[in-house]
């Protein structure tokens, strides 16, 4: 597929029309959500309430994937500078047995909550998102 190329040539602007329109003649399929999602949160895109909907469906249609989705929608939350959110999301995560504590400790110091991030970056130390 087209979109993948362009992606891989940082032409982001032309794979996210590749996607959509992949999406469009097959709604069903959770990788073209998930890759137009990655476009979209990527920092030269910044289309993250884009993103966030993209992860969405994609849980919709891969369930047993939630955890590592949730990781990567926090991160849009986060970057969209909804730390609230983001949190939250990232506890949906953490629920998940997906581990991001740093990731929501980085939350936390954005919120001023800096006795809930040093827990968080004790946490990391131990084990990491994976």
């Amino acid at each position: 597929m087209r979109g993948i190329l362009y992606r891989t040539a940082e032409e982001y602007d032309k794979a996210i029309p590749d996607y959509s329109r992949a999406i469009e003649l097959n709604p069903e399929n959770y990788r073209y959500y998930l890759e137009r999602a990655h476009i979209n949160s990527h920092p030269n895109v910044e289309k993250y309430d884009q993103a966030i909907s993209d992860y969405s469906k994609v849980m919709e249609l891969k369930p047993e994937e939630a955890g590592a989705i949730y990781y990567l929608q926090g991160y849009a939350y986060r970057k969209k500078g909804d730390f609230d959110n983001a949190i939250f999301i990232y506890n949906k995560a953490i629920e998940k047995k997906f581990l991001c504590y740093e990731e929501r400790g980085d939350a936390y110091i954005a919120l001023g909550e800096y006795d809930k991030a040093i827990s968080d970056y004790d946490r990391s130390t131990i084990k990491s998102c994976s």
